[in-house]
């Protein structure tokens, strides 16, 4: 899980209180917690995924940008779990 980021940091608005997150693409795992937040919880695949997002002047609705957010996912695996320990450390 990726901890929840905010893709409005990204952007240079001025001021910063008149941005405006209209729309944003559909990803599996990915959540919308209002005002720009998002959350990402990875599948079993590793790689690239991305979602493009729509911000918007409030005082200009007509002044809009899109940007895409990309997320690389890291193999996790902790296949390997040692069955003997020794509090002595002679291996």
């Amino acid at each position: 899980t990726l901890d929840s980021f905010n893709v409005l940091l990204n952007d240079v608005v001025v001021p910063a209180s008149d941005a405006n997150l209209t729309s944003f693409s559909s990803l599996a795992g990915l959540t919308h917690h209002g005002n720009g937040v998002f959350s990402y919880t990875a599948g079993q695949t590793v790689g690239t995924v991305s979602f493009l997002y729509e911000v918007c002047s409030r005082a200009c609705p007509d002044f809009c940008d899109m940007a895409t957010v990309t997320i690389t996912v890291r193999e996790t695996d902790c296949s390997f779990i040692p069955n003997v320990i020794t509090p002595n450390d002679d291996d």
